[in-house]
């Protein structure tokens, strides 16, 4: 058990409810209930205050405060702690008292709250050796924690020898450890049978390992039956996936009613499965507003698919500062768009950082952009060895451009491998410009032939500076025909050329209604011959606005 946890049950099962309790006492008591309903409101203290002596009481608060999160809470151990010394100093037999293995065990457990390892191990001794069961179950794992795992595994078992399905459990989970499944097994068997929640799901997890399924649910059942928020949610996520939503549904609402995010979380998902946005949206703000990463980073998903995109902003924001990292690409990518440059690119690094992909892709060419390209090619690195053929192709042109055409091939071949057609027209001129003309123009094909418009396009103009015009042609119209515009302009030419000025005016017009500015001087220059000076002025005009100075006329 958790060491806060332990603190917190131990100082409320050692307040009796009519023994004598000084004013000091009486105030940090209720400081500790206060802290705990003010955090905690799901967790009812009550059950133990009533009977501070059973252990049944004590292992269901336990459970409790562990489902709702408040293990490592250092304030609630704080506080706890503050009940636990006022006991001591209202402790009317000091020496007698002081010796008792229970008074021992809970100095232990302050002991080891406060980072007093080697005080709490000593007093866990003391405790163990006079048989206390719970202490030699905590010094055992004390001692797992500090690696002997010999000693713990003495100690475990001395506990477990005495009925304790706590020492049954984490024995069982050593000797799992240890690659004794058998052993193993038969303590969390037992520590289960004695209706230990824990072991309970734990025996499940490895049934459920083992293949056997159907044993692995009945035990899961049976752990969230006696409220293991963790099996409610796995019971919950296997209903679900055996299509049987209305009962998952019902377990993931039991276990969110017990604080687990987790199932929050997966309620939500279900919900949004479901069409029920609403209600998905209540949950994932439940999950979200605890600080549950994946929650916002849903949440803000959701929201914004509604247009309320401000608060999508703002959630985005949350889950990229919890660590989620699709979270801080949104956030990159809504920086870049608003003109956010150096807020992008920060957020850009540290996903990169985190390993995504994309990140690095977006971070290597706003490094290229702004004349970072040794940086850059870092980063396009790391995304192409992460198999995204986009930034190998992009790899391919940062080393070709610094002169480095052999280690360029390789990632351009690495690039066309993973589907990137693009990739095969730059290989293409890459080995046409070291001599190897014939697979250069083979490369150059095979991408025309995959049907890129632009590998199409570039493919014509190989063969127009070969002379083979009339295959030029042939791709400079099919390219033209897929919508690409600078093969529409360059196919106008070759029929103006060839004086099909007809022909050539329907393909200038149609790059020029594109945007193309040299489809638009190529237009006018044509309309001007042809004495349609109006039109001709207004295309030139058009051309001039888009920084095209305009064909001039023979004298």
């Amino acid at each position: 058990m958790d060491s806060v946890v332990t603190l917190v049950v131990s100082a409320i099962a050692s307040v009796e409810p009519k023994g004598a309790v000084t004013q000091q006492m009486s105030e940090s008591y209720g400081e500790l209930k206060r802290l705990i309903i003010g955090k905690y409101p799901d967790v009812d203290v009550s059950g133990l205050e009533r009977k501070p002596g059973s252990e049944a009481k004590k292992a269901s608060l336990a459970e409790d405060l562990v489902d709702v999160g408040a293990a490592g809470d250092a304030e609630l151990a704080a506080a706890a702690t503050r009940v636990l010394d006022e006991i001591q100093r209202n402790t009317s037999t000091v020496t007698a008292e002081d010796d008792s293995a229970d008074v021992l065990f809970v100095r232990a457990v302050e002991s080891e709250a406060a980072g007093r390892v080697h005080d709490a191990e000593d007093l866990y001794r003391r405790a163990a050796d006079s048989g206390h069961s719970g202490a030699m179950n905590h010094l055992g794992l004390l001692l797992e924690a500090s690696g002997r795992q010999s000693d713990a595994e003495q100690w475990l078992r001395r506990s477990a020898d005495l009925d304790n399905p706590k020492a049954m459990s984490n024995l069982a989970v050593l000797l799992w450890e240890a690659d004794r499944p058998t052993e193993a097994e038969e303590w969390c068997r037992k520590a289960a049978d004695l209706g230990d929640p824990v072991a309970m799901s734990n025996l499940a997890l490895h049934l459920d390992e083992r293949g056997e399924s159907v044993q692995a649910l009945a035990w899961y059942r049976k752990a969230a039956e006696a409220g293991h928020a963790g099996s409610m949610n796995t019971v919950a996520v296997l209903l679900e996936a055996d299509g049987r939503v209305e009962e998952a549904e019902a377990w993931y609402r039991r276990a969110a009613d017990t604080g687990s995010l987790t199932a929050c979380f997966n309620l939500a998902l279900l919900l949004e499965d479901a069409g029920r946005g609403e209600a998905a949206e209540a949950w994932y703000t439940r999950a979200a507003e605890a600080g549950h990463a994946k929650a916002m980073f849903n949440l803000a998903i959701l929201v914004d698919s509604v247009g309320r995109d401000r608060e999508a902003a703002l959630w985005w924001q949350r889950a990229a500062d919890a660590g989620h990292v699709k979270a801080m690409y949104n956030v990159a990518v809504t920086s870049s768009r608003a003109g956010q440059w150096d807020d992008a690119e920060r957020w850009y690094r540290k996903a990169a950082e985190l390993g995504h992909t994309a990140s690095m892709f977006d971070l290597a060419r706003r490094l290229e952009e702004t004349g970072r390209r040794q940086e850059a090619e870092t980063w396009y690195r790391g995304a192409a060895e992460a198999s995204d053929e986009i930034a190998m192709a992009a790899l391919g042109l940062l080393v070709e451009a610094s002169g480095r055409a052999e280690e360029a091939e390789s990632w351009y071949r690495k690039a066309i491998e993973a589907g990137h057609v693009g990739s095969m027209t730059n290989l293409g001129a890459l080995l046409t410009d070291v001599g190897r003309s014939e697979e250069g123009e083979s490369w150059c094909y095979k991408a025309a032939e995959a049907g890129s418009p632009v590998a199409m396009c570039n493919f014509a103009v190989t063969m127009e500076k070969a002379g083979r015009v009339s295959e030029a042609e042939q791709w400079y119209l099919r390219s033209a025909q897929a919508g690409h515009t600078r093969a529409m302009f360059l196919l106008g030419d070759l029929l103006d050329h060839r004086g099909e000025t007809a022909a050539a005016e329907t393909w200038w017009r149609r790059a020029a209604d594109d945007g193309h500015p040299g489809a638009m001087s190529a237009l006018a220059y044509l309309l001007t011959v042809n004495g349609r000076i109006d039109a001709a002025d207004t295309w030139r005009r058009r051309a001039a606005e888009a920084g095209e100075p305009g064909r001039a006329l023979a004298p």
